[in-house]
C-alpha cells in the first residue's frame, strides 16, 4: 500500500491509510463505511466491494478515488492526448477492450480487472461493447475538467506485483486551452499522443496544418512547468505516439502498409518489433511535413511510435448513428502501443522492447 497517493483530480496528497472509506448513495452523495465489531474479512470485503476513499485535502468540494487506488503502491495514470476528432476515444476503447481478452493477457502473464467495478462495467457496457461488437461510433469527449475514463487493477506475474492503472481521455479543446485546468497532468505517469493524419496538410487532403497538434504543445509545456522540467531537453515521462486512422494511409504509403500486412494476434503481442515500427513511423512523419507531431517523441523519454486503426474503415451514418460499414470494422494494431507503454512503465518487462526500441 502506498503511504501517500497523489490525487489526479486535485493534485493533493492523500494519506491513503487514513482516508475515509465511503459508499456512494443513490443521490450521488457519500456515506461512511465503518467496519463493524467482530466483522470478518469476507463480510467486510463484500461491503467494501464498491467502496471509495474520500479526498478532502484539496480546494473545492470533496471527491472520491476508487477504494483500492492506493493499495498497490504508486498508481499508474495514463492520459490520452490529441485534437478533437483525432479518434482518441475510439483508440482508448479499442485498447481497453483488448485488455478484456483473457487468453491474450495470459500470454503476457497479465490478469486484468476493474478497480472501480461500477465505472468499469458501465464503460464496457455503454462504450466498449457497442463499439467493438456493433461498430457503433463513440461521442467526442466533452470539453471539461478531465475525469477517470476507466480504472483497472492489473496483476503482472512477470513483474511479481499488482498495479492500479487509471485512464484519462481528455477533450482536445480543453487541452488546447492554455487557461484550462488539467490537474491530472501533474499526476500522469505516461501519455498516449494520438496523431490525426487528416489534420496534416497534404497527407489525406489539401487542407490541414504544418505546425503540429496544439494540444501536444500545451500538454508538454504544462507538464514541464508543473514538474520543474523547464529548460531541460528531455522529460522523464513515458510516451507512445500513435498515428491513428492509419487505414486512410496504408494503401498508398509503403511505410504504413508494411505494418498492416501481419495483424495477427501473435504479432501484436510481440514487442520486439517496436523499435523497427518506431523508426518507420518517425521516417514517415518527418518525410511528409509532419515533424511538428513528433514533439512528444523528441521531448519524452522513453517513447515509441506506432501505426494503428481503431476501426479499419471510415464510419457511415445509419439511422442517425455513426457506425463502421458492415464487414469493414476491424481494429488493427491498437493494443501494441499500450503494451509498449506498459513495458516502459514496468507493468511488463522493459527488456521485452529490446535495447534500442525506445527514444
Amino acid at each position: 500500500m502506498a503511504a501517500h497517493v497523489r490525487c489526479p483530480i486535485c493534485l493533493n496528497m492523500v494519506d491513503w491509510a487514513r482516508a475515509e472509506i465511503v459508499a456512494m448513495n443513490a443521490d450521488g452523495g457519500t456515506e461512511p463505511l465503518v467496519r463493524r465489531e467482530g466483522e470478518d474479512d469476507l463480510a467486510w470485503n463484500q461491503r467494501t466491494l464498491n467502496a471509495y476513499r474520500l479526498c478532502e485535502s484539496g480546494a473545492g468540494e470533496p471527491h472520491v478515488l476508487p477504494g483500492r487506488y492506493g493499495d498497490f503502491g504508486e498508481p499508474l495514470v495514463i492520459g490520452v492526448v490529441g485534437e478533437s476528432a483525432a479518434g482518441k476515444s475510439h483508440l482508448l476503447a479499442a485498447m481497453l477492450g483488448m485488455l478484456t481478452d483473457v487468453d491474450r493477457m495470459s500470454q503476457l502473464g497479465l490478469v486484468v480487472g476493474g478497480l472501480d467495478l461500477k465505472r468499469h462495467q458501465t464503460y464496457l457496457r455503454d462504450v466498449v461493447r457497442p463499439f467493438l461488437d456493433q461498430g457503433k461510433g463513440i461521442d467526442g469527449t466533452p470539453a471539461g475538467p478531465p475525469e477517470f475514463t476507466d480504472a483497472l487493477w492489473i496483476h503482472s506475474s512477470r513483474m511479481g506485483r499488482n498495479f492500479a492503472v487509471a485512464f484519462f481521455d481528455v477533450s482536445g479543446e480543453w487541452l488546447a486551452n492554455h487557461d484550462a485546468q488539467v490537474p491530472f497532468l501533474g499526476a500522469a505517469s505516461a501519455l498516449v499522443f494520438v496523431v490525426d493524419p487528416t489534420r496534416i496538410r497534404g497527407l489525406t487532403g489539401s487542407s490541414g496544418s504544418v505546425t503540429g497538434d496544439p494540444s501536444f504543445d500545451v500538454v508538454l509545456n504544462k507538464i514541464a512547468h508543473l514538474r520543474g522540467f523547464e529548460g531541460e531537453e528531455f522529460m522523464p515521462l513515458p510516451a507512445a505516439v500513435v498515428v491513428g486512422k492509419s487505414d486512410l494511409l496504408r494503401h498508398h504509403e509503403v511505410l504504413v502498409e508494411r505494418w498492416f500486412r501481419d495483424t495477427s494476434p501473435e504479432e501484436e503481442l510481440d514487442l520486439r518489433t517496436v523499435e523497427a515500427e518506431s523508426e518507420d513511423a518517425y521516417a514517415f512523419l518527418s518525410s511528409r511535413g509532419a515533424r511538428g507531431w513528433l514533439a512528444p517523441f523528441a521531448r519524452c523519454t522513453p517513447s515509441t511510435l506506432h501505426f494503428a486503426s481503431s476501426t479499419g474503415h471510415g464510419a457511415v451514418k445509419e439511422e442517425g448513428v455513426q457506425r463502421s460499414p458492415l464487414g469493414g470494422f476491424t481494429p488493427r494494431r491498437t493494443l501494441k502501443p499500450l503494451l509498449a507503454l506498459f513495458a516502459m512503465c514496468g507493468v511488463l518487462d522493459p527488456t521485452d522492447l529490446g535495447q534500442e526500441a525506445v527514444g
